[in-house]
């Protein structure tokens, strides 16, 4: 009876044919879960190649003189069309790979430990690579651009690509590359890229702006100031620090306004105040000296008649390396003051020229000129002046001021001498910058 039962009901139950399960290939929406769930996986030969062809640009771009600035940022175009995650990792990856090469590199010649600087090095371009492969290129270049100590955010380009746009070029350029790599067909992605390209070409090609700036020269400001002259210095040899300091303090005209680079000396150093506080006296010249102040931050000092025997510091770096050269927050005494107009000229140290931060400061101030002293001789072999340099170009463009650069070894910059009215340029930041 029971079994009669249960063959009753086991006829009622309807058959059920087996659905055939086919393995999905991951989609490109899988956050690199291959790179970091699992032991086995490697880079396949393509993926190398489109690092290393990045790497290369990357490296083209920053530090070749005679190559564009932008060919350095053609990895992020290629992790902004593609729709691959794997493919926007290598790419941007680098990109990456020279910021952090150029930071711990600097990091080791100071004396820190390899055995930690390097692989700290890795860890930051693939947690770097990894962020901007799950985001997007335009929320990490904003991210990255408000962290005051990083030097190589994605968006240090904007000048290039809406030039006289002042601080309204983020504001327009971050929504758009969101927009942009949301989509998901590639096609789509190159037409909104080719307007792109057609419209910065055409402000590229006419004098519109858009800037909210009224100091500036390309705002319609008229610059009077005496065009500044650097003379090089690296041909200097000498036994000495103060042969050295003769052989400069011989290149230097009476009546001159002369700019000399970072870290000349340091302020306990009382032999170094008197000696250019003699070469002001002697030559009736204003000197702008780098000076390296206590816990090793960059300052600048002004020698004159006036201020000497006790020279006057009339900057000093809101922005430096963490741990070394300043703190994790910049060293500005009033937030109040970081956006407010202010006097010509604005001055910059070293590694705040690389930050998209220190930039936006000097653009709300509305000010025409801003100097730029460094020392680079814990960056050498790697060309960093030249990166410097092609990064100041794109904050000109999109600010519209003028730069000079006084680099320690390399040059040092001239305004006026002899009967020529040199000074002007640099008297009206003494009281703005004296209690920075």
């Amino acid at each position: 009876m029971t079994s009669e039962f249960t063959s009753r009901r086991t006829a009622l139950v309807p058959y059920v044919a087996p659905v055939e399960t086919r393995v999905q290939p991951p989609h490109s929406s899988v956050l690199l879960r291959p790179i970091f769930t699992s032991w086995r996986y490697s880079p396949t030969v393509l993926e190398w190649c489109l690092f290393c062809l990045c790497t290369s640009l990357t490296a083209a771009g920053f530090f070749l003189e005679m190559v564009p600035f932008f060919v350095a940022y053609i990895p992020f175009l290629f992790a902004i069309i593609s729709d691959s995650l794997r493919t926007k990792f290598w790419s941007v990856a680098g990109y990456f790979t020279w910021p952090v090469v150029i930071s711990v590199w600097g990091l080791i010649q100071l004396d820190h430990d390899p055995l930690y600087a390097i692989p700290l090095a890795a860890f930051i371009v693939v947690a770097l690579s990894a962020v901007t492969a799950w985001g997007t290129v335009g929320l990490v270049g904003l991210f990255l651009g408000l962290v005051p100590f990083f030097p190589g955010s994605p968006l240090l380009i904007t000048g290039s690509i809406l030039p006289g746009w002042d601080i309204w070029a983020y504001f327009f350029i971050v929504p758009f590359l969101i927009f942009v790599e949301l989509h998901r067909i590639p096609a789509a992605k190159t037409v909104y890229l080719g307007l792109l390209t057609i419209f910065t070409a055409t402000l590229h090609l006419s004098d519109f702006r858009v800037g909210v700036l009224s100091n500036n020269a390309l705002s319609g400001g008229k610059v009077i100031y005496p065009t500044p002259q650097s003379v090089t210095i690296s041909d200097i040899q000498a036994i000495t620090r103060t042969g050295y300091w003769d052989a400069i303090a011989s290149r230097v005209p009476e009546r001159a306004t002369v700019i000399l680079g970072e870290n000349i000396f340091k302020q306990e150093e009382r032999s170094g105040w008197s000696y250019w506080c003699r070469v002001a006296k002697d030559k009736n010249a204003t000197l702008f000296i780098g000076v390296q102040g206590e816990g090793a931050v960059g300052e600048v000092w002004k020698f004159t008649n006036t201020t000497c025997p006790t020279p006057e510091r009339i900057y000093q770096a809101q922005i430096g390396v963490p741990g070394v050269t300043g703190d994790w927050v910049p060293n500005i005494p009033d937030w109040r003051t970081w956006a407010q107009p202010s006097p010509d000229p604005q001055w910059l140290i070293c590694f705040e020229a690389f930050s998209m931060f220190r930039w936006a400061g000097i653009g709300f101030s509305g000010a025409s000129h801003t100097v730029v002293i460094s020392n680079d001789r814990w960056t050498e072999p790697l060309p960093v002046g030249v990166l410097r340099r092609k990064v100041g170009r794109q904050f000109e463009k999109l600010f519209g001021i003028k730069t000079v650069y006084a680099e320690t070894g390399r040059n040092l910059i001239i305004i006026g001498g002899d009967n020529e009215h040199s000074s002007d340029l640099f008297l009206s930041s003494t009281e703005h910058h004296k209690h920075s």
